[in-house]
């Protein structure tokens, strides 16, 4: 079975999940922070629908890991294996 693309949309969903807020930091790049984990994302200002870079997706896969938020494995079962990558 294919899974849906990842999305920004799908990436944010996730990362509100954690307690992270969206902040427009100019015309091309958004950030998603969370001050009591001193965490923060930094992805383009595109439409939520975009499907998200394959770097963007490992970053934040790798970030929720080793902050103890999420399992990888947790991470590969929402999003699928097609950009889990090699870690």
């Amino acid at each position: 079975m294919k899974s849906k693309p990842v999305t920004y949309g799908r990436l944010a969903a996730l990362l509100r999940s954690f307690g992270y807020k969206r902040k427009v930091y100019d015309e091309r790049c958004v950030i998603y922070f969370n001050k009591p984990l001193d965490s923060l994302f930094l992805f383009p200002n595109v439409p939520l629908k975009t499907v998200a870079r394959e770097t963007d997706v490992i970053h934040v896969r790798s970030q929720l890991y080793w902050r103890g938020l999420m399992e990888k494995a947790d991470f590969d079962a929402r999003f699928g294996k097609a950009m889990s990558a090699k870690s």
